[in-house]
């Protein structure tokens, strides 16, 4: 039996993912390999020769609607990634902000924020004022809306959000550890499940690899858990330690590590177009998880490095370039 069946036998007998995880860990080079070339023979078959390359910048900025003010302060963020974001706490200042956005020639934004005690963020107030960038704008909205209850789903897909980017977690104890909540990966799952059913009509997954402390833990149980939903793309993070935060000392996951799981889940999923988002280890792990991204079969990558890009043109594929987030489908831009 080869190291593919393997692999896939042991996932599909622990949905965890816990036994595909151990057995990953103990790959040797040549495995590596293998895995590797098995997940870019699959991309070659089912896709056209061409890497999208993303660089959202001031064309597709993110925006918080609670300003720098998070309830959680979770240990790997710590609201570091808000005080980057435009900060548009009030329902006027979203319209102000994105009205000034449009003018500027803006493709669209991200609409983000810190969450509350639930992990959710406060829609509510903020629902009309979506609606009017909508119809009056030609912004394309992209919210990072965490969890959801049913009604802020129906209401987000009524207001006219064009994406949802949600980030999935296939583990309770680095919910627990990393979020400080008391949730599970089935109330993410069911989260997801009420915008799937919205007027959404872009959901895009996503999943951070090592978020457990730079380790392996619930990202193969993640990519279970969407199995059914029939994602339009998935978006594949690597953990960042981040400086003032409780993680900031942790190693990063390796280059290794995230290039193993974005090779599975394009295993998993054949015909699903993958990213590697902006948030990822950077320096000269950078580098080589870039590299590996492209030779494991993902679709698009944003801001990449130039050896990727390299490696990617000698490989035949070619680079089309956008200035907007990795989650917008290409046919929007």
């Amino acid at each position: 039996m080869d190291i593919i069946t393997q692999l896939l036998q042991k996932i599909e007998e622990d949905s965890s993912g816990r036994k595909a995880i151990q057995f990953l860990e103990n790959f040797n080079e040549e495995m590596f390999s293998k895995l590797i070339s098995t997940a870019w023979e699959i991309r070659q078959k089912n896709f056209p020769p061409i890497l999208d390359c993303f660089y959202p910048g001031k064309k597709f900025p993110a925006i918080s609607i609670t300003g720098t003010q998070c309830a959680l302060q979770c240990n790997h963020c710590n609201k570091h990634y808000l005080s980057l974001m435009l900060s548009a706490e009030t329902p006027e200042k979203l319209w102000e902000t994105c009205k000034k956005l449009d003018a500027e020639g803006s493709i669209g934004c991200l609409i983000s924020g810190g969450y509350d005690e639930h992990a959710m963020l406060p829609f509510t107030a903020f629902l009309p004022t979506i609606k009017k960038i909508k119809e009056n704008t030609n912004l394309i909205l992209n919210v990072h809306t965490g969890l959801v209850s049913e009604d802020i789903a129906q209401l987000l897909g009524e207001a006219g959000v064009d994406i949802v980017s949600f980030d999935i977690v296939g583990d309770k104890q680095t919910i627990q550890e990393v979020y400080g909540l008391d949730k599970t990966p089935e109330d993410y799952l069911k989260s997801l499940k009420f915008l799937v059913h919205s007027k959404i009509p872009y959901i895009v997954p996503h999943i951070c690899i090592g978020l457990n402390k730079g380790v392996l833990s619930g990202e193969l149980h993640a990519l279970n858990l969407i199995k059914d939903i029939n994602p339009n793309l998935i978006v594949l993070l690597g953990l960042i330690p981040t400086v003032d935060t409780p993680m900031q000392g942790i190693p990063p996951p390796s280059p290794h590590q995230i290039a193993k799981i974005i090779a599975i889940t394009r295993i998993l999923f054949p015909k699903t177009p993958l990213s590697l988002g902006c948030m990822r280890p950077g320096k000269r792990l950078r580098t080589q998880i870039d590299l590996y991204a492209v030779q494991a079969g993902i679709n698009r990558i944003e801001i990449p490095t130039q050896k990727a890009l390299q490696w990617a043109t000698q490989r035949g594929l070619h680079i089309h370039k956008y200035n907007s987030c990795c989650a917008v489908p290409i046919e929007r831009l």
